[in-house]
């Protein structure tokens, strides 16, 4: 949209939209093409063998956390609890999003860091069932060692995270944002203060005493659903959006 900004009212002068087409004839003419990436040239949706496996557990849990500063001891408590519980029954997979430090900024954080995630190695180590059936995937937030706040970010440096994957071999340290692929099932997570930047850009806010995260999630909520009323082939089944602000949760 172009135009201009006046009085609280937003004059639009041009307005344009992508082509567009019914989703049948999408799905036609690409067929089982991989969109979302990774070694098979078809897609993990069309695989009835990964729909049986998903069907036959339907136990499986994904573990999703943000902002784990582990150089702070009572994050490291609070994260051998929630182990604690989940030992009877490993989840699948631990997505461990950052920032993994709470003072991001200094000399010393890439020491920090490595001593960091030796601590939670061993923490990790302490559950034989965790240890052995989870997978864990570590995103990078804007504050950790990486090349500015621009996207998407590398994954954390080889020499921080080796002595981590040695020790918890089913460990990957991916980029962000990040995709993750569960049998027949696709994931984009990304880890980005998108509250801030979205109110630091906003024209003018809706209200005088809005609930900003409520607000704002429900504008993604919003977005992707139109492209999920499309059905179209490439649409991603989960997107996982983790910003740092304060505890909220709403109905749908």
């Amino acid at each position: 949209a172009e135009g201009w900004y006046e009085d609280s009212v937003f004059h639009i002068n041009a307005f344009g939209f992508p082509p567009t087409e019914p989703s049948s004839f999408t799905r036609a003419y690409y067929g089982n093409i991989n969109f979302f990436g990774g070694p098979s040239s078809t897609a993990v949706k069309a695989s009835a063998k990964l729909k049986q496996l998903e069907e036959e557990n339907e136990d499986a849990m994904f573990v999703i956390v943000s902002d784990v500063w582990l150089d702070r001891v009572e994050v490291l408590e609070k994260i051998q609890t929630m182990f604690s519980g989940y030992s009877a029954m490993p989840p699948t997979c631990f997505i461990f999003c950052g920032n993994f430090s709470s003072a991001p900024y200094g000399r010393h954080q890439l020491r920090t860091l490595k001593e960091s995630f030796k601590a939670l190695a061993d923490l990790i180590c302490e559950y034989p069932s965790i240890h052995n059936s989870s997978r864990f995937v570590f995103v990078p937030g804007p504050e950790d060692p990486g090349p500015g706040t621009v996207l998407p970010r590398p994954p954390l440096a080889e020499h921080i995270t080796e002595e981590f994957r040695q020790r918890v071999p089913f460990s990957v340290f991916t980029t962000n944002p990040c995709r993750v692929q569960y049998c027949s099932q696709e994931m984009v997570v990304i880890r980005e203060d998108l509250v801030n930047k979205m109110c630091r850009n906003c024209v003018r806010l809706p209200s005088s005493n809005l609930d900003i995260p409520s607000h704002v999630s429900q504008s993604f909520i919003y977005i992707y659903a139109c492209v999920c009323v499309c059905v179209c082939p490439h649409v991603n089944s989960i997107a996982c959006l983790a910003f740092n602000i304060a505890y909220f949760a709403f109905k749908i």
